[in-house]
Order: structure tokens, then C-alpha cells, then sequence
């Protein structure tokens, strides 16, 4: 009800107008409903043409069916340059991504699209000159890559549950000094010439792995042994920080599963960091990748990072990480093989940068070359694909420019009885370029045995041991 007073100023206002002494303004317009019908507390995917039409979300939580037409058309389509289904369609209820290649370097005024199309921003990164950010919409994620070099912009479409790691995950506390371990890999058992495996520790005393090996009781162990050899005396029980899957090949995760079997009670897992693609070619199966995370998914507590995407930028206690490549960057370039999926990240700990390259090829290589030598640069580089054809290029190693090689391969082959590590790769350019570059004073084989760094460390002593001694050749 309105007071006496304000009834006096109405009626005044009334007669000024009627007289034409008093203009009142415009009302205001009344809200609009928006145009697309938003449900909330769902988990939701959408469908997506290749040209950027956003065209229904749906509920990908079991047994609702919730879904509803959406009608948004990203920014920018005239520039379209083409897009990428990182995902099967008869696993869109787990992982629909897609990527478009824009050929504009508008980041900015893109994200401002993005913004007045209901999307909020979370997050931005950078790597060297390129830009990166995170949006969220009630439907989708939406991640936002200007490269620079190349003059595009890359846009991946993702789930809204999605979630992308903390800037800080933990305390950077502690007083246990970083190291770094490279497992030697039970390729005997295995049959196999592959594998890799490797241990960072943290400040707090907790652990980085990354990959760990074959399906093996004895891969298993050794990561066991040295995460309980080592764990602080106020610990209760190991605590792995991060575990880090580079792709989906059993000679990297095996060890996870023999693992997660033999000791899920004596160990605890904070979270799992991955980014495996949901498509069925090559030696990679989506159905492979489910399981993978349905093994994550069983331990207690874990988060789960699936989708990890170039750019991202993270700290795991005092160890910092940086995404550094992805099978999402490959397109325009074919996706042929399934090494090309691998996880390409940096970690810096104890002053120095450690490159993971999983099993990086000729795809990857071709991508990371655009980055800056800033950004690639790394005193220790875990040598890619096993020094087996097809790794990355001399371009790409000349910006790593590494002081330490961690090589992953057995001096023996298990399968024939010969002898692999013979440099016998040494007529392919990219093996040569390694064995003879000045700035590699450290060239450390897996078939060892297992070998670790106290971080900061100086190379010294042989460059390379005498593995013909070790073999017997």
C-alpha cells in the first residue's frame, strides 16, 4: 500500500502531465523468457552438426530421459574451417566432444559471442603468445584455444559435467625433496618391447605417476615397492596425488589394472588425469577407454580429469603442470594411428621440466611444433614411442632441447631374443639427432633397472652405459 505521500506525488505528476509539463519515461520492458528451455541438475551432452549448430541436449544420467531443443549456433561460422567428432556415436551418452577450427584469431570477441549466447567464463591460460579459456553453459562446455603461429581458433564442445583440474590441488608443504623414477618395465613377462613407467614425489611427500606399464604382477610391484620405500613417516599409508594415463595401449595402463587388483587397500588415490578419445579406429576401442575409467571410477575418493585439454595449466602440490598436447589437436591431420592419442604434458618440479610424450608420433609432433621453444624447452625428455619409427621430429627435439633422455626400452627384444637397443634406429633422422646432440649429456634405458633422480639434478658421469655389456653382445 502506498503512503499518504507518495499519493500526493503521483497525483501532482498526474496533473503536470495532463497539462504536458511532465513526460513520464518509458517503462521498462518487461524480461523475456529465454529462448532456450534450461534444465538444471542434470548432467548433459548435446547434438551437434559439423557446421556449429547446437541442436538438442539430453540428460546423460541413467534411466532419465530428460532432453530439450536447443536452437544455438556458435559464432563465427562463416570462417568455419572444418570440425572433428572426437567421439563414437554409440558412446555420445559418455563422451561427445567435438572440435571447430575457425580460421580467424578474433579470441576475444569470440568469447564475447559465447557470453551473450548464455555461456559463463571459468577459467584462462596461456602457453607462450597462445590463449586459452573454459566456458560452461548449462549444456555444454565450451574450451577456446587461439594458436597464434597457425592463425586459428580451435573451439571444443564438451558435456557440462565436465570438469576441468583446480589451479591448486593440495598444500605445497612439506619438506620431502622431489625426485623422479624411471621404472624398468617387465618386458620379459610381457613378451613385449614396450611399456613405461615413472614416479615424481612431491614436497608433501605424495606422488605423480604417470603410465606405470604392462599387466604384469611384477610392473605392479614396482610401483608398489617404490611408493612404500619412500613414503614419509608421518603417512599413514602411500598417497599417489595424480595418476596420469598418456593413452589407451595396454603396455601403459596394464600396470594400472594389476595394480588397482593387488594393493586398492594400501594405497590411496586422489585423482586420475586423462583425455582418451571415444572413436574405434587403429588399435584404440572405445570400449577399452569405458573400462579404463570404470577401473578409475572404483577407487574411493578419486577424481577423475578426463578431459584434459592443450593449454590447461595446473599445480599438484608444488609440482606445476602444463597440457601440452592432445589427440583433439591433430585435425586437420588424419587420426591414423593410435599412438597419436597420447597425452603430451610437462611437469616442473625441483626447477626443472620434465616432458611426458607418451607415444607421440608424427601427428603430435606436427602440431607441437608451433609452440614456442619457450614453452617445449625441458631439461629431462621422456623419449617418445620407444625410439620405435614414427616419433616425433628433429624440429620438435631441437625446441626441447633436452639435457637427460629417458628412454623406454628394454635392451633386450623379449619376442626374437636379439638385441633392440642397438641403435639400429640410428638410420631414421630423429634417433640420430638424439644419440648425437650436444645438448643430450644423459641417455637413461629403462633395462637399467630402476633409476632415480633427486631433482635438481646434473648429468654426470657415461652418457650412456654399456648395454652391450649388460646384453652379452
Amino acid at each position: 500500500m502506498r503512503s499518504l505521500y507518495e499519493k500526493i506525488v503521483a497525483f501532482i505528476l498526474s496533473v503536470l502531465a495532463f497539462f504536458g509539463l511532465f513526460r513520464p519515461s518509458a517503462a521498462e520492458p518487461p524480461a523475456t523468457e529465454p529462448d532456450v528451455q534450461i534444465i538444471t541438475h542434470h548432467h548433459m551432452s548435446v547434438d551437434i552438426s559439423s557446421k556449429g549448430v547446437i541442436e538438442r541436449a539430453y540428460c546423460t544420467d541413467e534411466n532419465c530421459t530428460e532432453s530439450v531443443e536447443v536452437g544455438i549456433t556458435l559464432p563465427m561460422k562463416h570462417t568455419l574451417r572444418g570440425s572433428f567428432d572426437c567421439s563414437d556415436e554409440n558412446y555420445r551418452m559418455i563422451d561427445n566432444s567435438t572440435v571447430f577450427v575457425y580460421n580467424t584469431t578474433d579470441f576475444d570477441g569470440y568469447m564475447d559471442e559465447m557470453k551473450n549466447l548464455g555461456c559463463e567464463l571459468v577459467r584462462t591460460y596461456s602457453l607462450g603468445n597462445n590463449r586459452y579459456a573454459l566456458m560452461k553453459h548449462p549444456y555444454f562446455t565450451v574450451y577456446v584455444s587461439l594458436l597464434c603461429a597457425e592463425g586459428q581458433l580451435r573451439v571444443n564442445i564438451g558435456r557440462s559435467d565436465e570438469l576441468a583440474p583446480p589451479q591448486m590441488t593440495g598444500a605445497a608443504s612439506g619438506e620431502t625433496a622431489p625426485k623422479l623414477w624411471q621404472l624398468s618395465i617387465d618386458n620379459e613377462a610381457a613378451k613385449q618391447n614396450g611399456g613405461m613407467g615413472y614416479i615424481l614425489q612431491l614436497s608433501d611427500g605424495s606422488y605423480i605417476i604417470v603410465d606405470g606399464g604392462y599387466e604384469t604382477d611384477a610392473d605392479a610391484e614396482a610401483i608398489f615397492d617404490v611408493l612404500t620405500q619412500n613414503n614419509p613417516s608421518d603417512c599413514e599409508k602411500p598417497v599417489i596425488a595424480a595418476w596420469f594415463i598418456t593413452h589407451q595401449h595396454s603396455d601403459r595402463y596394464g600396470a594400472f589394472y594389476r595394480f588397482t587388483r593387488n594393493y586398492k587397500d594400501a594405497v590411496e588415490v586422489k585423482a586420475f588425469y586423462c583425455n582418451l578419445p571415444y572413436r574405434d579406429f587403429d588399435d584404440i576401442h572405445p570400449q577399452n577407454c569405458k573400462n579404463l575409467e570404470g577401473v578409475m571410477a572404483s577407487w574411493p575418493g578419486a577424481v577423475l580429469y578426463r578431459k584434459l585439454h592443450s593449454g590447461m595449466r595446473f599445480r599438484i602440490c608444488n609440482a606445476d603442470v602444463a597440457v601440452i598436447c592432445t589427440f583433439e589437436d591433430i585435425y586437420p591431420f588424419d587420426l591414423s594411428d593410435g599412438n597419436d592419442t597420447s597425452l603430451v604434458f610437462q611437469v616442473s618440479l625441483g626447477g626443472q621440466r620434465i616432458l611426458f610424450t607418451g607415444d607421440a608420433e608424427y601427428g603430435e609432433s606436427d602440431r607441437m611444433k608451433y609452440l614456442d621453444a619457450s614453452v617445449l624447452q625441458s631439461d629431462f625428455l621422456q623419449y617418445p614411442h620407444h625410439g620405435f619409427d614414427k616419433q616425433c621430429k628433429e624440429d620438435f627435439y631441437e625446441k626441447v632441447n633436452p639435457a637427460v633422455v629417458l628412454w623406454p626400452m628394454p635392451f633386450v627384444n623379449h619376442i626374437t631374443s636379439g638385441t633392440v637397443f642397438d641403435w639400429r634406429y640410428e638410420t631414421r633422422a630423429e634417433n640420430a639427432w638424439v644419440k648425437n646432440a650436444e645438448c643430450v649429456k644423459k641417455i637413461v634405458v629403462n633395462d637399467e633397472g630402476l633409476t632415480c633422480f633427486d631433482l635438481p639434478y646434473t648429468p654426470e658421469g657415461e652418457r650412456i652405459c654399456d648395454y652391450a655389456s649388460l646384453t652379452g653382445t
